[in-house]
């Protein structure tokens, strides 16, 4: 993961220069939250979140894991998750464990 994070902070953070990510969202950007996202690299959830972060059309709006960010299920989280975790704060990525601690969505999301 730490690859594929720092490559992802450097393209961001290019980014950032010129535009802000996720500020404002035009019309034609799709609003995402990622329900079940797993490890990196072990998780499809996980490898779909590499795939909208990628893409300038999507805004990544949250993370839910239910497992791994519940420290009553999880006590202990892998490091590649918390590594996970971090990136996605600096990206201004919610990280929750339930889909009831977002605020409601002003605009249509998908769940994926």
């Amino acid at each position: 993961i730490g690859m594929v994070c720092r490559k992802l902070q450097e393209k961001r953070s290019q980014n950032q220069q010129t535009t802000k990510v996720n500020a404002f969202p035009k019309e034609d950007v799709i609003d995402v939250i990622i329900v079940d996202c797993g490890l990196p690299k072990k998780d499809i959830g996980w490898f779909h979140l590499m795939q909208f972060l990628d893409m300038s059309n999507i805004n990544v709006r949250a993370v839910v894991e239910p497992f791994y960010l519940d420290k009553a299920k999880c006590p202990q989280p892998p490091q590649s998750f918390l590594d996970l975790v971090s990136v996605l704060q600096d990206l201004d990525v919610k990280c929750v464990k339930s889909l009831g601690q977002l605020d409601p969505c002003q605009r249509q999301t998908l769940c994926v």
